[in-house]
């Protein structure tokens, strides 16, 4: 009997001892499970977090995280480069007193920083200011940014993405000046516009308009004389009067347009302007090379060409306190085979001076004749000592 209990309870024992075996490896299967669903969530967090790096490797706009003193907690490879330093050196600087510019950079940015990181000012989304690298170069930024916050709504640090916007803003003042210089030659253009119509007025009225005057009276007297003398002389005054109208009525059409070009071509009215000019200057040598052939080129080319070299010369001749002067015309090829014409005008003088700068056309007004047909404008110190300047021009 006594034999019977006891196999009747290691029967019950064995039988409990299978059930939490049975038990435990439920449990443990359970476990299992858990464990591989973890291991699965952590490997999608890890890819999750190899592609967020590669992006923040990838981008181009400086990504730099900021604790709540402004210390660099993390920043990219472009924010590394921008700098100047590795990113082992950046993390931990503080940011307001080491990369802007000072005092501004502590004593107003970082102070509007930690109102905003208080609560004390409104989240800032946007702005710009300048960062200065290691090397000491002043950049500047526009910076997005973003601000982080714990369970209580409080901000714990800042994120922001920043694009170097320095060449941007040093294209849009340079256009801004061109505007500028742009606005003042057309007010300049109108001034001497009207400045050469009443030079014309002036011309007709006091020097044609006398002449016409003295003719219509001589011709009162022809009309009204019976002494031979007397029409004779009056016939030789009118004869007189009509060659001076005719010499001042061509000289204004040539100050309107060169009539040379239409009836000599272009290199022939070239030179006889650079000969007009050296005899009212017969102490500085002028020469002109011409090493191309011209005369074929469109109305507009001739006349662009013409000009600039009248308008370059006069501003060497008034300028430069030059002895020598040359002129040369020459053809080229550009980078993609396109016919060019280069006109280099050069003296021995004092150099660019910032009076041809300045008032009338000059300079300025050689540019902005090359650049409305499309052609390059370039000052250089000339071999020579001086100034040279060349404008290239295409030919098509």
């Amino acid at each position: 009997m006594i034999l019977i209990v006891h196999l009747t309870n290691r029967l019950h024992y064995t039988r409990d001892i299978e059930k939490s075996i049975k038990i435990q490896g439920e449990t443990n299967q359970k476990l299992a499970e858990e464990v591989s669903r973890h291991k699965t969530t952590l490997d999608l967090l890890g890819r999750e977090f190899s592609r967020a790096e590669r992006y923040l490797e990838t981008v181009e706009a400086v990504i730099i995280a900021l604790d709540p003193d402004g210390n660099i907690t993390l920043i990219n490879r472009r924010g590394c480069e921008l700098i100047g330093l590795s990113e082992d050196e950046l993390i931990g600087m503080n940011w307001f007193d080491n990369f802007l510019p000072q005092p501004e950079g502590h004593e107003v940015i970082y102070e509007i920083f930690k109102k905003i990181i208080s609560g004390v000012l409104d989240e800032v989304t946007y702005n710009e200011n300048h960062i200065v690298t290691s090397s000491g170069e002043r950049r500047l930024i526009a910076w997005h940014n973003s601000f982080d916050h714990d369970e209580q709504g409080n901000i714990v640090g800042s994120l922001s993405a920043g694009i170097d916007i320095t060449e941007r803003n040093r294209a849009e003042a340079l256009t801004e000046e061109l505007l500028q210089q742009n606005r003042g030659l057309t007010d300049k253009m109108f001034t001497i516009q009207e400045e050469e119509r009443r030079h014309l007025a002036h011309e007709l009225h006091d020097e044609l308009g006398q002449l016409l005057t003295a003719i219509h009276l001589n011709a009162r007297t022809i009309h009204t004389s019976t002494d031979f003398d007397d029409i004779q002389r009056s016939a030789s005054i009118i004869d007189e009067n009509a060659k001076v109208m005719h010499h001042s009525i061509r000289s204004l059409a040539n100050q309107l347009r060169p009539s040379l070009l239409e009836h000599f071509g272009l290199a022939e009215s070239l030179k006889g302007l650079i000969e007009q000019i050296e005899a009212s200057h017969p102490h500085i040598s002028y020469r002109i090379e011409i090493n191309t052939p011209i005369d074929d080129f469109n109305e507009t080319l001739a006349i662009t060409l013409y000009r600039i070299v009248q308008e370059g010369v006069v501003n060497a001749t008034r300028h430069a306190n030059a002895n020598n002067i040359l002129i040369s015309i020459n053809s080229v090829q550009n980078e993609r085979d396109e016919p060019r014409v280069v006109l280099s005008i050069e003296d021995d003088g004092e150099g660019l001076k910032s009076d041809l700068l300045g008032d009338g056309f000059g300079l300025p007004g050689i540019r902005e004749r090359t650049r409305a047909i499309g052609g390059d404008f370039k000052l250089d110190s000339s071999p020579l000592g001086g100034l040279r300047i060349e404008v290239t021009l295409p030919t098509g």
